[in-house]
């Protein structure tokens, strides 16, 4: 059997509209990178899958997965490594105290530095403020209250301040995360980027 296993198929004209849209689509998309030195075509296909899965994947998803461990929270975060890494947006998680355990590439980008592992807490802006501008502590931001009351956190924007004083609006997604026994072990947090996905609409539209 060669290409498919099925014994006759046929395309529709509605799914051959569809397809004619996607290529489009395509064809407007970034060229595909080419594969890295001393990486086999294995390698190279199985990193595109996975860039075009965290492509597609809503920071609720994302969520859900880390939420799926069973004896700690690392066991998701190494799970998910792969996809974790080439996600386009930020995401980071902490343990029960709010000291940061992973961040991705996109949340280097977002804060605009690299927070130290086990050391800084709650979340690795370098300030936050509310939307009127006022300054808003690290000790009472999103991932606080996430952790503290044990609930997730949505319909918020805040914004960041980088070392190098540029600032970005971004919608946090804190979530508790717990063990098997359904004990809090830490909480994850997605942070959209809200200029970025305003700017990804408007060009979709």
């Amino acid at each position: 059997m060669r290409f498919n296993g099925l014994y006759l198929f046929q395309v529709t004209a509605a799914q051959l509209t569809a397809t004619t849209k996607e290529q489009n689509l395509v064809a407007r998309a970034d060229p595909l990178p080419e594969p890295e030195a001393g990486m086999s075509i294995r390698q190279h296909v199985r990193t595109m899958l996975l860039r075009l899965l965290a492509k597609r994947s809503s920071p609720e998803r994302v969520i859900e997965y880390l939420s799926l461990s069973t004896a700690d929270q690392r066991s998701a975060e190494v799970r998910y490594a792969d996809m974790l890494a080439a996600l386009p947006f930020a995401v980071y998680t902490t343990d029960a105290t709010g000291r940061i355990t992973f961040y991705n590439e996109a949340a280097v980008t977002l804060w605009g530095r690299r927070p130290v592992l086990g050391r800084d807490r709650w979340c690795g802006s370098w300030r936050i403020y509310t939307l009127n501008g006022a300054p808003l502590p690290h000790d009472r931001c999103p991932m606080v209250v996430a952790i503290r009351e044990d609930r997730r956190v949505r319909d918020v924007t805040a914004v960041a301040e980088r070392p190098d004083g540029a600032r970005v609006h971004f919608r946090p997604f804190p979530t508790p995360l717990h063990d098997a026994s359904d004990n809090l072990v830490g909480a994850v947090n997605v942070l959209i980027d809200v200029d970025v996905a305003n700017a990804t609409e408007g060009r979709s539209s």
